[in-house]
């Protein structure tokens, strides 16, 4: 008998408990790195490494140590323990998207010894019902556009696509030659009507929510400076331009993370010569041996990115469920 057979024919609804964070952090932290290791970023190992020091911590100082962990202190969410052992997670994580309350449903692992005997499913209508109960209309996920089980076992809980978008990252040292007929200068006043515009087409309410993108900070002018100040992240925006016409603006937002963020606007018509130079100057421009992270709409502009020296790190899709 396999230890899922086990598991199903021993199941009980005493299985599912909340997550308590005081016991709970070190043992789901060892389980989430278990069961992504291969896809682990080093912003994920660094999420993981945090948790276990705040468990540490709070063994040997108690509650008032996890209160001082900003992430842990959001963390809630269910976990499915056998014989003492946890051997599936799934975090709720409060947040805002399109201008109401709702939660992220993340972290959602299962103990590769007992993967496919519906735990992951429990797990989940838990955590709507307990979102249900509470008043919470919608809930949101990210799954990997490759995990097809998940997507399937997420689309049958209600949850409806939203977006797909790949996380580009600049990791290798090419470096491609700038199209002489497209020129590149420094922002003015005057390209942010257009910049927003395509900005708003490409990063729309259904993305931009979870992202660290905000608009009031790209735009020049007094406003945006003293936005910019308080945010206490560094800002370089520039323009591309052929033939007199504005085509396309990009922005690049330093970071704390393993990587910074850029953010493209283009002209539809004028996207991938726009980009193509614009991100060329970028790499040129700023400091070597950092990282530089795009995201973008899947499959678009594929080529033009690898050319420019990125490399696909993740496409993600974006899911919705409306629980009221």
């Amino acid at each position: 008998m396999t230890a899922a057979t086990a598991l199903m024919q021993s199941q009980s609804s005493t299985n599912i408990r909340p997550f308590d964070l005081r016991r709970d952090l070190g043992a789901v932290a060892d389980l989430v790195e278990q069961c992504f290791a291969e896809t682990l970023d080093n912003d994920g190992k660094r999420f993981i490494s945090n948790m276990r020091s705040a468990a540490r911590r709070a063994q040997r100082l108690g509650w008032a140590a996890l209160a001082a962990e900003n992430f842990s202190i959001q963390l809630g969410g269910f976990v499915w323990e056998r014989d003492g052992e946890i051997i599936g997670n799934l975090s709720l994580i409060p947040a805002r998207a399109l201008e109401k309350r709702t939660y992220l449903i993340a972290n959602v692992a299962v103990h590769p010894d007992f993967r496919r005997s519906g735990i992951a499913r429990k797990l989940t209508e838990a955590a709507v019902d307990h979102l249900r109960k509470r008043g919470v209309t919608t809930a949101w996920l990210q799954v990997r556009a490759e995990n097809e089980a998940a997507q399937t076992l997420y689309q049958n809980q209600g949850f409806i696509e939203r977006a797909r978008r790949t996380t580009w990252h600049s990791e290798n040292t090419t470096r491609s030659v700038a199209n002489p007929e497209v020129a590149v200068r420094p922002q003015r006043h005057q390209d942010w009507p257009k910049q927003h515009l395509w900005l708003q087409r490409l990063y729309p309410p259904e993305v931009v929510w979870h992202l660290p993108l905000n608009f009031s900070m790209l735009r020049p002018g007094i406003r945006g400076t003293f936005r910019r100040a308080l945010s206490e992240r560094s800002f370089m925006q520039w323009s591309a331009f052929a033939q007199g016409q504005h085509i396309a603006s990009l922005t690049w937002q330093s970071s704390y993370s393993q990587a910074d963020f850029l953010w493209l606007a283009a002209a539809p018509d004028h996207e991938e010569a726009g980009a193509y130079n614009l991100l060329t100057h970028a790499r040129k421009s700023l400091r070597a041996g950092r990282m530089l992270s795009l995201d973008y709409p899947e499959g678009r502009m594929s080529g033009t990115l690898e050319a420019c020296g990125f490399e696909a790190h993740q496409t993600l899709i974006w899911m919705e469920s409306k629980l009221l």
